[in-house]
């Protein structure tokens, strides 16, 4: 297992193809996908053949530095949700979209501003460099869609430089 990143609380790794399951349950919460897609569920197949090998083909396009990253809880190793900071689909390559997707039962207990040494949350000490050489901190922002996802998913966004 390829440890990403941990916090205190979370520890963040790459996915595997024996995940699929955990992403089919993540998607398949309507309440998850509400703002996404008016709470349809992403079709097993979809995930199965399309979304989880384009996650995985990412750690090497990205060199690891970057992707989408299963969080899991320290204490018991459950499976809460996604972390992700890549490079959003239409826009320049040096920049990259943090972002994540929880499950509902991780709502509201802190894990999107959860700590690592040092002071940072999971996605700020990525995207801040802090124990990869190569990442800047750029503007935050936030996509229009996400407004209303408060405990559930947000995004800023990271600028690469040169290595």
């Amino acid at each position: 297992m390829y440890i990403y990143s941990e916090t205190e609380r979370l520890t963040l790794r790459r996915f595997t193809a024996a995940d699929a399951d955990l992403l089919i349950e993540l998607d398949s919460d309507p309440a998850v996908m509400r703002f996404l897609t008016g709470g349809t569920p992403t079709a097993p197949e979809v995930i199965r053949e399309s979304r989880l090998p384009r996650i995985i083909a990412g750690y090497e396009r990205w060199r690891g530095d970057l992707g989408l990253f299963a969080a899991h809880e320290k204490d018991g190793g459950a499976f809460i949700g996604w972390f992700c900071l890549r490079p959003e689909r239409q826009g320049p390559p040096d920049e990259a979209e943090l972002g994540y997707r929880l499950r509902q039962a991780a709502w509201g207990r802190g894990y999107a501003t959860d700590r690592v040494p040092g002071g940072r949350s999971p996605a700020r000490h990525r995207a801040r460099g802090v124990s990869r050489p190569g990442v800047s901190p750029a503007a935050s922002r936030r996509r229009p869609r996400s407004a209303a996802w408060e405990p559930s998913a947000s995004s800023a966004a990271a600028r690469r430089s040169p290595r």
